[in-house]
């Protein structure tokens, strides 16, 4: 779940799917979002295309940057191994 900063000053609502279904920012408004998965690029360049502001809520880190470098991509973290893939 990332929390987004949602300020919408389109001249509709807007809608985000969040864990418990939906959430609506109403046009005009600024409200705080829940999503239930992290906005992509693409629908961030959209929503601002159409007067939409969208800022990660503050002390959110970015779930797509796995290697803690600000930036998106980068190794995920390796898995724990499993205590049976372990050498006595």
């Amino acid at each position: 779940m990332t929390t987004y900063t949602i300020d919408n000053q389109s001249p509709v609502d807007k809608a985000f799917t969040t864990v418990d279904g939906f959430q609506i920012v109403a046009a005009g408004k600024k409200a705080d979002v829940h999503t239930a998965q992290p906005l992509t690029d693409e629908f961030i360049a959209v929503l601002e295309a159409d007067n939409v502001k969208v800022t990660k809520a503050k002390g959110q880190k970015d779930p797509l940057d796995h290697d803690d470098d600000g930036k998106k991509g980068g190794a995920a973290p390796a898995p724990a191994p499993k205590p049976e893939d372990q050498k006595a």
